[in-house]
């Protein structure tokens, strides 16, 4: 039934077996699966953080970006009201 003892001498084999599956196939391949990590965390977090803290200030300080929400840009009336066209969702899927 895979409860008790047995159960987890079988889980701890399977868990052997799959990970010299693993070992060896990084080995024949020369891949590692941690591989593209590097680009994530040095390129894009800090762009992502630094979108974070910028949207940030502007929630914490409105009375500094008043321009932000009342001067047109484009199409848009306003940076904070809805877009009347749906452009910002295509465009952001390209």
């Amino acid at each position: 039934d895979g409860s008790g003892a047995a159960g987890a001498e079988k889980a701890e084999a399977d868990f052997q077996k799959a990970s010299e599956k693993l070992k060896d196939f990084a080995e024949t391949t020369k891949f590692f699966p941690l591989q593209g990590l590097g680009y994530q965390f040095g390129c894009l977090l800090p762009i992502y953080f630094t979108g974070y803290l910028a949207l940030r200030g502007m929630v914490t300080h409105p009375d500094t970006f008043k321009d932000f929400v009342t001067t047109p840009t484009l199409w848009l009336d306003s940076l904070v009201l809805p877009d009347p066209y749906g452009i910002l969702p295509v465009m952001s899927a390209l």
